[in-house]
């Protein structure tokens, strides 16, 4: 259970005090030469040396300003620099305030299921201070932020949740690691663990909070004055606390994030910045270089180090001059830079001849999918959904066409391939199912990869939309399916109809390029009785859902007439593939009037071009089969290899 407590309630409880906030905050600081009559006093930040009182109280935000160094401060903040958490401090001022609150479950492990931590404190931080005192942080910043000693002497960052339960803990060595030497530079002391942020319990979420790389930058962003700062718990590879503490981040106005000076750390902040919202992100810009006074040059690694080179003043003001995200619906002319097609992060369909006339899906792109009943759609979905999840872009997907539960098979058994299916003989027809073995371990490998629509979900194109935004900003999602437009329900009469259609293609096109994600759309022709290939001119709807779209696929499944002969006896096109796949629009390459000749495995429900792209197995598949393709129909394919019209 958790005592999650509000803005409002907070607000409240500070506004019901009145002017007492400012009594009570002068007490709590012990504020040199405070004046109760203009409430006005000395800063009480010990970075800076101040001699004239330019720490100021404003009733009306209850709260003390310094007109110096720009310190803000109200009775939450008080209390928390005194060493309460952000529930302690919130308890207390609710008490003050006579303002009736249950903080009961604080500090209560409730989770049954979950391994708690049990830590052996040492008796001292005597190492602890040593260490980190060597990379300018102070034992009372190790204290304030609660880190710990082990008895072996090495550093402990303890995780709490927003609850003040310790969940996990983080264990580094207390000196510099020694590559080649160390086997990890940190790990986690046995117990469950969660992905929270560290020191999140002694945040305010009245002010800006700061997410920094590692607890070391977060303990020098503390040490030059900035409390109001957290740590990513498992490097700047891994966002999954972006999901676990979505409810608590959603509560900050603005987020300040620091990255590390490398690859990763930008790629990092790119990520952060469309997960956390544009709107309210800054971004640092740490220097990459610091020459000091003597002439050297030091290379920049991270906050901890400019600390150490530049000193608390510098820090601070790189983190007062943080630059807020542009917002992306808008460019200043100057700032277009050439474009490079190159450049645009996206998958690969995993068919190498389609791969090399369309380059990548790319972000940001909506994509139409077309073809007649039986064309082959649901396949092609699902090799999409299984290179996309293989490929870190985890998949969202409404599907009118196949239930939760048929989806997931539909998608399992692609992604599990032949080797890993067992072949049963019912009623004389062939059953493949996925053996139980393969499933646990795709399941085990996937899991937070793909979220799928529920069916007992309202299909109404507002909560598809919702529920897909909703999914990239907490999930990461980065591919999209809708499956079918025709199954969307949209507030239309029949004379309508295409025009809702038509806002709702808009709607998705928009979304696709703000979240800057790749969306699919399932599209049927007007005719659905008809056995030809579709093209543009047969798309249900009115014609710009063609037009908006920047790429459109048509499949067809080859019918028994087009393998015969035609009339001047010359073999029809596509006798030795399943389904052609037609590009009908290429917005950015030279695919379009493209057809592309597939073949259709019935075990596997995978779509092939080439022997390697059947016996493909995907990440989770880690198995050395001896035979990769235990129920390849060779007989049928060795037409194939004599005609000569296809590499096998």
């Amino acid at each position: 259970m958790s005592s999650i407590i509000s803005k409002e309630q907070i607000a409240q409880a500070k506004e019901k005090l009145g002017d007492r906030n400012a009594e009570i905050i002068a007490e709590v600081l012990k504020l040199e030469k405070y004046n109760p009559q203009r409430r006005i006093g000395c800063c009480p930040n010990p970075n800076h040396q101040d001699d004239t009182p330019s720490f100021s109280y404003n009733p009306k935000s209850h709260s003390f300003y310094c007109f110096g160094c720009h310190t803000t401060m109200d009775v939450i903040d008080a209390w928390i620099s005194t060493g309460m958490t952000f529930m302690q401090a919130a308890d207390k001022l609710l008490t003050e305030a006579d303002i009736k609150h249950d903080f009961r479950y604080r500090g209560v492990p409730s989770d049954r299921d979950y391994i708690y931590p049990e830590p052996h404190w040492a008796d001292n931080k005597d190492e602890v201070y040593a260490y980190w005192q060597k990379r300018c942080i102070s034992p009372a910043t190790i204290d304030a932020l609660g880190i710990m000693q082990d008895q072996q002497g090495n550093t402990c960052f303890p995780y709490y949740d927003q609850n003040d339960v310790l969940r996990c803990v983080k264990v580094r060595p207390s000196r510099s690691i020694r590559k080649g030497v160390d086997k990890s530079k940190c790990w986690w002391m046995k117990s469950d663990t969660m992905h929270l942020l560290f020191n999140q319990h002694r945040c305010s979420i009245d002010k800006p909070l700061m997410i920094c790389c590692g607890e070391g930058d977060c303990a020098a962003a503390y040490e030059c004055g900035f409390q109001n700062t957290v740590s990513i718990p498992m490097g700047d590879g891994n966002m999954q606390w972006a999901s676990t503490q979505f409810e608590w981040l959603e509560q900050f106005n603005e987020i300040i994030l620091v990255h590390d000076n490398d690859d990763a750390g930008r790629k990092w902040i790119k990520e952060a910045v469309r997960r956390l919202g544009e709107y309210r992100c800054k971004v640092v810009d740490l220097p990459e270089t610091y020459t000091d006074d003597g002439g050297s040059e030091w290379h920049i690694k991270d906050l901890n180090e400019y600390l150490y080179y530049a000193g608390p003043q510098r820090v601070m003001d790189v983190i007062n001059q943080a630059q807020a995200q542009e917002i992306e619906s808008v460019v200043d002319r100057t700032a277009v830079t050439a474009f490079n097609i190159d450049d645009v992060d996206g998958i690969r369909t995993g068919f190498d001849e389609l791969d090399a006339g369309l380059g990548k899906i790319y972000c940001g792109t909506t994509n139409l999918i077309t073809g007649i009943t039986g064309s082959g759609k649901s396949s092609f979905i699902a090799t999409i959904v299984a290179q996309s999840i293989d490929q870190h872009f985890p998949v969202w997907i409404f599907s009118a066409e196949l239930n939760n539960q048929q989806l997931t098979n539909w998608v399992n058994t692609v992604t599990a391939g032949q080797p890993n299916l067992i072949r049963e003989v019912r009623n004389g027809h062939n059953i493949y199912r996925i053996s139980p073995n393969a499933l646990d371990q795709m399941n085990d490998y996937y899991r937070g990869q793909m979220y799928i629509y529920k069916d007992t979900a309202e299909p109404t194109g507002e909560n598809i939309l919702r529920s897909l935004e909703s999914s990239v900003k907490r999930y990461g999602v980065r591919t999209a399916v809708i499956d079918n437009l025709m199954c969307v329900t949209l507030p239309s009469t029949e004379r309508d109809r295409w025009i809702k259609q038509d806002e709702f293609v808009r709607d998705c096109v928009k979304l696709a390029q703000k979240l800057d994600i790749i969306l699919f759309l399932v599209l049927h022709p007007k005719k659905m009785d008809m056995v030809r290939p579709v093209d543009l001119f047969d798309l249900a709807g009115v014609t710009s859902s063609a037009n908006l779209a920047h790429r459109i696929f048509s499949l067809y499944r080859i019918q028994p007439g087009d393998r015969e002969p035609g009339k001047n006896g010359k073999t029809k096109q596509h006798i030795n593939c399943d389904v052609s796949l037609r590009v009908l629009k290429d917005r950015f390459g030279s695919a379009s009037s493209n057809v592309y000749d597939l073949f259709y495995d019935i075990p596997s429900r995978r779509f092939f071009d080439s022997p390697a792209m059947l016996a493909r197995q995907y990440a989770w598949d880690k198995e050395d089969h001896r035979d990769a393709l235990p129920y390849f129909d060779r007989e049928r394919y060795e037409q194939i290899v004599r005609s000569g019209n296809e590499p096998f």
